[in-house]
């Protein structure tokens, strides 16, 4: 009986152990996925966006709004593999920017399928742009 009783006791406590660390991970995410997508830098300076990608699948990712976007223009793409000694490993497309003026905009991407034109990627993120 006292066993049974253990049991239960320990069962209990791994159950608040679990949701305390559960609720005290929401804040934090939630927290940090607003700053990193949000942007703010001075007209004239440079920025960049850092996306997770594999390149070695074809997969990529596309600027899908940049005929609309008026304040800022890429100067540069490059892939930077996780790990360079390892083929079909995951990396990161790196977007490199200049704030042309002030102004708010909102950059979208999306993550595209090998021979994909658009509309209908694997994942989008967007962007929020502040230029002063």
């Amino acid at each position: 009986m006292k066993m049974k009783g253990t049991f239960l006791k320990r069962r209990r406590n791994c159950f608040g152990i679990l949701l305390l660390a559960f609720l005290l991970t929401i804040p934090v995410a939630c927290e940090k996925e607003e700053q990193h997508d949000r942007i703010e830098v001075a007209s004239g300076d440079a920025f960049s966006i850092e996306l997770g990608a594999n390149w070695s699948t074809g997969y990529h990712w596309d600027w899908t709004n940049r005929d609309q976007v008026t304040i800022a223009d890429t100067t540069g793409l490059e892939y930077r593999p996780d790990d360079p000694g390892l083929g079909g490993t995951g990396g990161t497309e790196i977007w490199s920017f200049t704030a042309l003026e002030e102004g708010e905009a909102y950059l979208e991407f999306e993550y595209l399928s090998p021979g994909s034109t658009g509309n209908g990627g694997e994942e989008t993120r967007e962007f929020s742009l502040v230029i002063h």
